[in-house]
């Protein structure tokens, strides 16, 4: 990201030969769009690049909500206000850097989130599980309920007070290989019409991992980080029907618990959904 002065922002600067050249502009378009760019705001140079607007201009950054724009079902319209979506969206970028394998080291390690808790507290039914995290006390184990959908796990046995008799071997709970299966057959997020990238979405234990849920296609389906929380804090339930991930919405916001499945990826008509006047949303 290259900020500008807001002399060469409002003009597009000027080249080697004296004449102007547009250095960012409000359509997103990079060198050579065709709209003015805002007063004193900040553009990304280069193809494709992302236009971030200037600060109190009053725009918003575009890509932020990840439903099709083209969904005319109020069930499964994005809520978050726009600093939720913002901060969403830093998440969302800072986990898939945190994948690339490509991070300074820190300490030694990756970047990554250390969760330190006993086997009888992970395999706890009751949500009253401890956490122990590098940077905290004890905290409830069920605030990483969406972390332990996916996690790297190592196992130490313990003698008397902290002497550590063993260490096992690191494991992942979803392989490479179901990884590559579970992008070959959802495409992307399966949260209704949701348009999500497969690389920007994580794996999904349907019955949870530490609830029992074995680890295998049969119980996972793709989330992008939005929606996988949503599932993990709300009462949205899902279920794999013929391999198809479903959805019911809560109650309040369908009453007909209609199933609902994301059709977008898949190139398949959008279903027309029962409307919701008699339940007071128009």
């Amino acid at each position: 990201m290259i900020p500008l002065p807001p002399e060469e922002t409002a003009t597009g600067g000027a080249s080697d030969s004296g004449t102007a050249s547009t250095a960012g502009t409000a359509s997103g378009g990079g060198v050579g769009g065709d709209s003015a760019p805002f007063a004193g705001g900040v553009g990304y140079l280069g193809s494709g690049g992302v236009w971030i607007p200037a600060p109190g201009s009053g725009e918003m950054l575009e890509g932020l909500d990840p439903i099709d724009p083209e969904s005319t079902d109020r069930v499964v319209a994005d809520d978050r206000s726009y600093p939720q979506k913002l901060l969403d969206g830093i998440i969302d970028c800072l986990q898939l850097a945190a994948r690339t394998g490509e991070l300074p080291l820190n300490g030694g390690l990756k970047a990554q989130l250390i969760i330190t808790t006993s086997q009888e507290d992970l395999e706890r039914r009751d949500g009253r599980g401890t956490a122990f995290t590098v940077h905290s006390g004890p905290v409830p184990l069920s605030l990483f309920d969406q972390s332990l959908c996916d996690p790297e796990i190592t196992r130490l046995t313990y003698g008397v007070g902290q002497e550590i008799l063993s260490v096992g071997r690191a494991e992942r709970l979803f392989t490479p290989p179901q990884r590559k299966i579970l992008l070959a057959r959802d495409l992307g997020c399966c949260f209704p019409d949701c348009t999500a990238l497969a690389v920007w979405c994580e794996a999904h234990h349907i019955i949870p991992w530490q609830e029992g849920g074995e680890t295998n296609i049969n119980n996972a389906a793709l989330l992008c980080s939005k929606h996988h929380s949503q599932i993990h804090h709300s009462d949205w339930s899902m279920e794999l029907i013929h391999g198809t991930p479903f959805f019911t919405a809560p109650y309040l916001l369908d009453p007909s618990e209609t199933l609902r499945r994301n059709t977008f990826h898949h190139g398949l008509p959008r279903p027309n959904y029962p409307e919701l006047r008699s339940q007071g949303w128009n």
